[in-house]
């Protein structure tokens, strides 16, 4: 018998995180990290994923990550951390760099 796969959007995930006390979406966090929240959450038999992108204080170079939602606590697991984009290179792809 197949699996059944519970599915969740992005705002199922930051209230089920914020009521179980988390903060990883807290606006200050969320904030200091320049962090963005991409939409789309992939409900899969493994868990629920989501990705993100944020840029380190002081630092022009940003990072993708990979994000599981744990539904029976709220936390957020890590999963794929540092896939680097340079933020500079974003804004100005190929020969329009200043």
């Amino acid at each position: 018998m197949p699996k059944t796969i519970e599915s969740y959007t992005i705002d199922q995930i930051k209230e089920g995180n914020q009521s179980h006390g988390w903060y990883f979406f807290n606006p200050e966090a969320v904030a200091m990290f320049e962090s963005k929240i991409e939409s789309d959450v992939f409900n899969t038999d493994t868990g629920v994923y989501f990705i993100t992108s944020e840029i380190l204080p002081d630092e022009l170079i940003g990072q993708f990550s990979v994000r599981q939602y744990i539904p029976k606590d709220g936390h957020i697991r890590n999963i794929s951390i540092g896939e680097s984009h340079d933020l500079i290179e974003a804004e100005y792809p190929g020969d329009l760099v200043p």
